[in-house]
């Protein structure tokens, strides 16, 4: 993914940076201080180049790239400014960064520079890459393994006891072969949830859409939960939310979100729904009062195949929220998390 960052205090100089960008396939997001930067940084793990002025109403500009560098090793820092006083190249280089600029900085100049930069972000070592597959390879053969046990556990049942069925024990091995093949049935079941998660990540499928309204959606992604042991769930949604899309694409995207509440909360708590038009775009939030999650891991909840849930589930849970989100409908997603004081995700949807 191609995210910039620009934090940059001048708004016309911002507007002119993002129409030099424009026809780049880069995705920027422009905040006006470094406490905004943070924050953005926090909640999205995929951004991978920050454009720095040094000169910002809240932050120190030198102290805003150490902490970047520090608490964001990815992410690849461009010094811009026009207060070439506050730092020498000497000092720019200590800090790690990519590259400085001075304002006024020609468009062709400054686009070859986030593009390698945005390049080199995305470039992996082959040991980088080994690890990957190496994750991939494990997480997808772990919970394949665990799906197909009970498989050959119960095939091998049915196997030695239908040789040796007569009429006194037809009724009873009937029986039990039925449980034994119900086993089979929803274990194999599952090892097609594991391939078709497997396909939504890699492959961005165009389905049919059509107008809807965003709550009942909602509904339909609740209700499996709402009569959930010690699990209260409030809404609270705004009218006639129509939307252009897929239901059963949303439905999925809900349901995960829900998915990871419950699994958050394993002695029950609340989980908050609301809806509501916000400058013409749809908000979504669901939070819960769960266990939360620390900051460490809030920066790699959008990764594939990384999981909170020990050996439950592959982690593409919220990867495939995003791929969704983002890739079909143009949308971003949030999340907001403090260690037991619960989890909230954001997902905004524009009706443009």
């Amino acid at each position: 993914m191609n995210k910039v960052l620009l934090i940059e205090d001048n708004k016309d100089f911002a507007e002119s940076v993002k129409n030099i960008l424009k026809k780049e396939n880069i995705d920027i997001y422009h905040v006006e201080n470094g406490n905004e930067a943070i924050k953005l940084l926090n909640s999205d793990a995929s951004i991978n180049v920050a454009i720095v002025d040094l000169k910002l109403p809240d932050y120190d500009g030198k102290k805003l790239v150490e902490e970047i560098k520090k608490t964001f090793s990815h992410v690849k820092v461009i010094i811009l400014t026009g207060h070439h006083d506050l730092i020498n190249v000497d000092e720019a280089v200590k800090l790690g960064i990519f590259n400085y600029l001075e304002k006024p900085v020609s468009s062709k100049n400054l686009k070859f520079t986030i593009k390698r930069a945005l390049l080199k972000a995305n470039l992996l070592t082959y040991e980088e890459k080994m690890l990957i597959i190496g994750n991939i390879s494990t997480a997808i053969a772990h919970d394949i393994k665990n799906a197909l046990r009970p498989v050959m556990t119960n095939a091998e049942f049915i196997k030695e006891n239908i040789e040796i069925i007569d009429a006194d024990t037809c009724d009873k091995l009937k029986a039990k072969s039925k449980q034994e093949l119900d086993i089979i049935i929803k274990s194999v079941k599952h090892c097609m949830d594991i391939v078709n998660d497997l396909m939504d990540y890699a492959y961005a499928k165009e389905l049919d859409k059509s107008n809807m309204d965003i709550n009942d959606v909602l509904e339909e992604s609740l209700k499996p939960f709402e009569s959930g042991k010690n699990i209260k769930v409030k809404k609270d949604f705004a009218r006639n939310l129509i939307y252009f899309a897929n239901s059963d694409q949303l439905r999925r995207v809900f349901t995960n979100i829900i998915n990871n509440s419950i699994d958050a909360m394993p002695n029950g708590g609340d989980i908050r729904v609301t809806s509501k038009l916000k400058n013409n775009h749809i908000s979504i939030e669901i939070s819960d009062t769960g266990i939360g999650i620390s900051r460490d891991n809030l920066k790699k909840v959008f990764e594939p195949f990384f999981s909170l849930k020990k050996g439950k589930g592959m982690g593409l849970g919220l990867a495939i929220v995003k791929n969704i989100i983002e890739s079909q409908y143009g949308g971003a997603v949030e999340i907001e998390s403090e260690r037991h004081k619960g989890t909230k995700v954001t997902i905004n949807l524009s009706k443009d």
